[in-house]
């Protein structure tokens, strides 16, 4: 969220906005005062959207993250909530807390400019072929860190 002073413009607009409309959650997680952990999500309807979750490093053993979701998930049941929206690719973590999946559609609008043809160019192309062996290193790291302990 924080890559580029675009891209943070772009996430502070929009959380500017909906935290206008009410419609801003933040949930933490805190050890001895200190920020361990994270959700930044946007509630619409009976729906709650997970839009960024994250956590201290030095505390993964303990697994914040999902110390955290679990909060999350009892106030969504405490609030009649339909449902906790992970959004995002599946991984291992967020099948712990599927009920269902559905399949998501990004659309992504390039304008008529040089960098974004290579942009476009590099996503339809590109991306594709590289995606199996990016696949094939996430789920080598995730063995790795649970034969460690650590939150996967």
């Amino acid at each position: 969220m924080a890559s580029s002073e675009r891209v943070s413009g772009f996430w502070r607009s929009l959380f500017e906005r909906y935290q206008a409309l009410g419609a801003l959650r933040w949930s933490e997680l805190r050890l001895d005062g200190s920020l361990v952990a994270f959700c930044l999500a946007l509630a619409h309807g009976s729906r709650l959207y997970a839009m960024k979750t994250s956590y201290d490093e030095r505390y993964a053993y303990y697994s914040p993250g999902h110390i955290l979701r679990d909060a999350i998930v009892e106030r969504c049941v405490e609030l009649d909530v339909e449902a906790l929206e992970l959004l995002g690719p599946t991984r291992r973590w967020k099948e712990r807390y599927a009920t269902e999946t559905r399949e998501t559609i990004v659309l992504r609008a390039y304008r008529r400019r040089p960098v974004s043809a290579v942009r476009y160019t590099g996503r339809r192309w590109l991306v594709p072929r590289l995606r199996p062996a990016q696949e094939s290193a996430r789920q080598g790291f995730e063995k790795i860190r649970g034969r460690r302990g650590a939150a996967v």
